[in-house]
This record gives structure tokens, sequence and C-alpha cells, in this order.
């Protein structure tokens, strides 16, 4: 009698555990896909209506965007009405409303999800959906930047005691962090995995532009004339600064040696750059508005790019941005000058503006030739301020 009921204890004991176990496994839902930042983004797969799209991972856009591609493939709906937004560039534009049925981020689903379509050029011409904060904030995330993995998550992600936190807030439901520079207090600098770049400043913060004036005294600092390219296109050309700064503090975190750009177009706003290079992983955990770096040892370098960047618009070929430094190669072009042709291609050899836009912004040569149109060829290198 004894034996039968142990027998049946411990066999009422393990159904029991068993069933708390399927209901942790089936509550706690975990899923792990690539991604790439080859498109300058941080880009993976997910899916609309059932069709397979690219996502490119967005922070600091408070809606996703959907492109007119996307709206064909995948079978959107657009809906009467219409949406105001402020792009980068501090740009106005009113953009049209959009009902998906189903977006599949692994085996989550968000079903009617009323979002904004707008065909930017950049995310057109690569064919991308920016994936905003209005699906982004719904889940916790893990990036893996050594393992080049993205892990998604309806509950918080584990943490180590090594890791350092960061609480945010938002703003604009976007997520914020304090930014403390030269003793200046900026208690909102935007996290902005949309930004491809390290950290980016607005000159309102007082004492940045001394701070540069006394690195390119020492030629350690570059000046530009650029564009800013925002969702509605590139804005008007405006100075851009770039140097190292020696220290400054992120959520109360040490950083030094940071490559930083001064741009009044820009907010403040920590890019993917930032954390591809000083973390090992991230972890955004939404729902405890926390987040969680795993510092690498890696050391921050400068982005190498072209002395003056080339544009195309209806059909032709335009200067949109500059290195005005005294070594810099572009010297002998003005702003919104047309050129004849960028490695003896002219207008006419691109399709069209998409097919342009692709090769010469993800080109990785260490130099062009651009013809002038009285038939002037100048090479125009890559180039590092340092």
């Amino acid at each position: 009698m004894y034996n039968v009921l142990k027998y049946v204890f411990l066999k009422v004991f393990f159904l029991i555990l068993c069933v708390a176990c399927g209901h942790v496994s089936s509550a706690q839902k975990i899923d792990s896909i690539p991604f790439s930042l080859d498109k300058q983004l941080l880009v993976f797969k997910g899916q609309l209506n059932g069709i397979t799209v690219d996502f490119a991972f967005d922070t600091g856009a408070s809606s996703s965007v959907v492109n007119s591609k996307n709206i064909l493939v995948a079978g959107i709906k657009e809906l009467k009405g219409s949406s105001g937004i402020t792009d980068a560039n501090q740009t106005n534009a009113t953009l049209k409303n959009v009902l998906i049925e189903d977006l599949a981020i692994g085996q989550f689903h968000i079903n009617k999800l009323k979002t904004i379509t707008f065909d930017m050029p950049y995310l057109y011409c690569a064919d991308l959906l920016l994936l905003g904060q209005d699906v982004i904030k719904k889940f916790n995330w893990k990036i893996d930047f050594e393992k080049k993995v993205i892990y998604v998550s309806n509950t918080p992600f584990v943490i180590s005691n090594d890791m350092l936190v960061w609480p945010i807030k938002y703003h604009n439901n976007r997520p914020m962090v304090e930014l403390i520079l030269n003793n200046e207090v900026e208690k909102n600098c935007l996290i902005d995995f949309g930004f491809n770049g390290t950290l980016s400043v607005n000159p309102l913060l007082g004492s940045i532009n001394k701070t540069f004036d006394d690195k390119q005294a020492k030629n350690q600092g570059k000046l530009s004339i650029s564009s800013t390219m925002g969702l509605t296109g590139l804005g008007k050309p405006k100075p851009v600064k770039e140097f190292i700064m020696d220290s400054l503090f992120l959520n109360k975190t040490l950083i030094k040696n940071i490559p930083i750009s001064i741009n009044e177009q820009s907010d403040h706003k920590i890019g993917v750059q930032f954390f591809n290079t000083y973390c090992k992983s991230v972890i955004l955990n939404h729902s405890n508005n926390t987040y969680y770096l795993s510092p690498s040892k890696q050391q921050f370098t400068t982005k190498s790019t072209f002395d003056a960047r080339v544009t195309y618009k209806k059909e032709k070929l335009f200067i949109t941005a500059k290195n005005m430094n005294k070594n810099s190669t572009a010297l002998a072009f003005e702003m919104d000058e047309e050129i004849k042709t960028v490695n003896g291609k002219d207008a006419m050899f691109f399709k069209d503006e998409c097919e342009f836009l692709l090769w010469f912004y993800l080109n990785k040569d260490t130099e062009v030739e651009i013809e002038k149109m009285n038939g002037v060829k100048i090479k125009v290198k890559n180039s590092n301020f340092l």
C-alpha cells in the first residue's frame, strides 16, 4: 500500500512539474534572427502579410514606415487620412496612413498595425521597411554584435553583473539618455539605431564649437558642407564638423576617444556604430525601460568617406557634399554644381535614381574620378580626417 501511494504521489508530482514547465515555456518566447550592417543600417528578415521583407531597425523613428514596394508585394491597405511627421532634417511632411494586417518577427505577430507610408529614397531603393518604435517597443531585444544575431522576446532578457545599466526615458515615443559633454548636461540624447554614425550633437550645446576649433588647430578635425539624408530626402547644405572627443559621459558611463559630429540639422543622438564598436551585445528590455550594455575592448575608429558626394536628381548629377579641409581633393567643386560623369559614367548610364544611389552610397573604392562639365577630371579620394 505504501509503495502504491508513493507511486501515485510521484506521478502526480511529476505531472504538476511538467505542466508548470510547459506553462513557463509557452509564456517565455525567444526568437533569434541573423542581421547585417552591409546596407549601413541594422537589417534583418521579417514578414508583412506572410511575405518576407527586410526590416531596418530604427529606434529613432516613432512610427514604422512602409514604402510603395512593400504595399505592392504584401497587399497593404491604404487608409483614408494622413499623419504629420518631422524627419531628421526637421522637415515637416504629411504621410498617408496604411493598415498592415499582419507583421511578423519570427514567431511574434502584430495584427492590424496602423502606420504610415512614404518612399524615402534610400529605404525605397534598398527595399527596406523602416521598423520604428511602434513595433520595437512592444518587445524586448538582445543584439549580439559579435555573432550578428538579434534576439526578440516577449519577456525581459537575463542580464549579467558586468553589464552597464542605462535607464531610459521617452520623448515622442523615442528612447533618450543623458549626455554630459564639457560639463554641460543634455537630458535628451536619442538612442537612434537608424543613424549610421557614432555620435552626433547639435551646436546649441554651447562649448562644443570651441572644442572643435581647438582640435582643428591641431589638424585633428574635419569641416564639411553636407546635405543630411532624412526620411523626406536630402536637407539643405549645412556645415558638419567632425573630430575625436577625448571624453564624455553617456548615462554616467565614461566614454573616451569617441568620434563626434556637430550638425545643426541633427538632434543629439547615438548611432548604431557606437553600439557596434563599443558593445559585444546590447539588451533593450522595454518591459522595465532599461537598456544594458556589455562593453567590448574595441577602439573607436573614424569612418572614411569620399571628399565629395554626388547625387542623382532629374537625370542629372550634382555635388551635394564636400570636404572643406585644406588637404581635401574636392576643393575645386562647388555645392550643387552639376557634373558630367563619375568614373566615366554619366547620369544616363543609370536607369534611375535608385541604381545610382546604391552604386555610389555603398561604393567601397579608395577613390572615384569626377568629371566637371568643362571636361576637367578630378580624382576624389575616400579619406579619413585622422
